[in-house]
């Protein structure tokens, strides 16, 4: 249940979400297109699947930041 509301309001704002972070339009439109996979990938309960996503998502993160 709480997956499908993620989904459901990853969906729903994924052209706003977003802008509290950039307001390039590119960058924008990329998350637009990729935010409602990565939502579905992270509410299925198949392990493998959270586990490289998860995994993706933080090495995204430390990229960014350098470290």
């Amino acid at each position: 249940m709480v997956g499908l509301l993620n989904v459901t309001l990853l969906t729903v704002f994924r052209h706003h979400i977003p802008l509290l972070f950039t307001q390039d339009s590119q960058v924008i439109n990329l998350v637009a297109q990729t935010l409602p996979i990565c939502a579905a990938m992270v509410s299925m309960p198949i392990p493998s699947i959270n586990y490289v996503s998860t995994n993706l998502a933080l090495a995204t993160v430390r990229w960014n930041r350098g470290g």
